[in-house]
This record gives C-alpha cells, sequence and structure tokens, in this order.
C-alpha cells in the first residue's frame, strides 16, 4: 500500500506551528484545507502524526507556546505590523 506523496515544506511548517500553539486538530485540518486550494493535490493527515509533532517536536525550544499562538493567528489571519 503506498503512503502517498510526502508532505511540503509548507504543510511540515503549518502542522509545526499549530501544534506547538495548541491549535485543536480539527481545526488544524481546516486551515490546511484552505492552504492546499488544488484538491488534485490535496493531502490528508492522520491525527496521530499531528499529535506526535506535538509530543515529540520542539520540546527544547525557547519559543513559549504564547509567541507560537501569535506566529498561528498571523498566518491564519495576517494583519499588519507583526512582532511589533
Amino acid at each position: 500500500m503506498s503512503r502517498g506523496r510526502n508532505k511540503t515544506p509548507a504543510e511540515r511548517a503549518l502542522e509545526a506551528i499549530c501544534t506547538m500553539a495548541g491549535v485543536p486538530f480539527k481545526e488544524f485540518e481546516e486551515l490546511l484545507e484552505k492552504s492546499q486550494g488544488n484538491k488534485a493535490t490535496e493531502r490528508a493527515f492522520p491525527e496521530s502524526s499531528y499529535e506526535m509533532v506535538r509530543d515529540s517536536y520542539f520540546k527544547n525550544s525557547s519559543v513559549s507556546k504564547a509567541q507560537w499562538k501569535e506566529l498561528y493567528e498571523h498566518i491564519s489571519n495576517p494583519k499588519t505590523n507583526f512582532g511589533k
């Protein structure tokens, strides 16, 4: 059985930002679907993968959950003067 195509760098970045910001999986899926645009290239992400990123990556990150959340809010709804 084929596992399909690999995640793009943008999909991986979105997954990492969302997990570290504490975004629920369903909300991540909705944002991912919007970002993929072309249905021909759409890729489903299993919730177990999302949980693995949340539970295994960035354990020693100096970026706080609040900072991840701010980044997530900006990518999901861009604002001027981000980070000031």
